[in-house]
């Protein structure tokens, strides 16, 4: 029997229209590592039989979820992620005369992440298995020097079955890498050689009844969501420090351009921006360490002012989302 190939794996995604229904692949993703699981507590009779062993096991709650990796490309399947993990997407076309294939959209947090979830359906070559009523817990999104923008998604869902093989199609365009990101602090750019952004949703994990069966009822938010992250920078003066010292947040914005987008005048482009509008710098201290002195990393936490803590932009060909 033929060992399953890795290398043969294959990602589509869907928005459902139950939590408990899942559905064929709309959107495909170019992933880099998966994690998708389902388990099964065991519950184990304390009943005394006269003897010393166990004699009776039964199934309990059943957990589904995971992650996946992958490169951000500025279009295809990271816009349904992007929706699920955020809440709401706002769609335009930013010139509809002369970029009439080019749109922009607006990806903002909600109060409440989409109620029905996504399905993740994994064909691992052997078989596929489909992660149903899945949404987003946390997101992290990681630029760093030599790399490629990447982005890793933490799901929990409410059930998991076998499936149908499914032919998938990729963007056309490239990962975007760090050769076009542009950091900035109240719109003015500042050296970085990594930066991390982390959205927790804050969801609840273990809502379960006594309902005649083992699966998640819901997936709710639990508490308030978090957005945090940290940049890493060369010591050249204290002007963040100062900024934490006093407690004077900054406007973060990470900008990540990529080729023309054909049909139009060439104005637009592939686009990837993320704007956090209020970010507090929490502790750290530039100059420590040796002779060789040490980059040092800044850690921020994002929080809601007249704004969201964040908004994701992709501009791209996809028409919706």
């Amino acid at each position: 029997m033929a060992q399953g190939k890795g290398f043969k794996k294959k990602i589509g995604i869907g928005a459902q229209s139950a939590f408990d229904t899942k559905v064929i692949p709309t959107h495909y993703l170019e992933f880099t590592d998966e994690a998708m699981v389902k388990e099964v507590e065991e519950i184990i009779s304390a009943g005394i039989t006269g003897t010393a062993g166990v004699t009776r096991r039964l199934l309990g709650a059943i957990r589904v979820g995971g992650t996946v990796d992958l490169e951000v490309f500025p279009e295809g399947g990271i816009g349904l992620l992007l929706k699920h993990a955020m809440g709401t997407v706002d769609t335009t076309q930013p010139d509809d005369v002369n970029d009439p294939d080019a749109y922009s959209h607006e990806f903002t947090l909600a109060n409440a992440l989409p109620i029905y979830g996504l399905t993740v359906s994994i064909d691992r070559d052997i078989g596929v298995r489909e992660y149903f009523g899945c949404k987003i817990n946390v997101m992290e999104l990681t630029a760093a020097v030599n790399a490629i923008l990447m982005a890793k998604f933490t799901f929990v869902g409410r059930d998991e079955s076998s499936g149908s093989t499914f032919s998938p199609t990729y963007p056309d365009q490239n990962p975007l890498v760090f050769t076009q990101g542009l950091f900035k602090i109240d719109a003015s750019a500042l050296e970085v050689s990594n930066f991390v952004l982390t959205l927790n949703n804050n969801l609840r994990e273990d809502r379960y009844g006594i309902v005649n069966s083992g699966l998640r009822q819901q997936i709710e938010r639990l508490g308030k969501r978090e957005v945090t992250g940290s940049f890493n920078r060369v010591f050249e003066n204290h002007d963040l420090y100062d900024d934490f010292v006093s407690g004077t947040p900054g406007a973060l914005e990470l900008l990540f351009e990529g080729t023309v987008i054909a049909g139009g005048s060439g104005n637009l482009k592939y686009t990837v921006k993320v704007e956090i509008p209020i970010s507090y710098y929490n502790s750290f201290t530039p100059g420590t360490g040796g002779a060789e002195m040490a980059d040092h990393t800044i850690p921020f936490r994002a929080i809601e002012g007249t704004d969201k803590e964040l908004k994701i932009t992709l501009q791209n060909k996809d028409t919706t989302y």
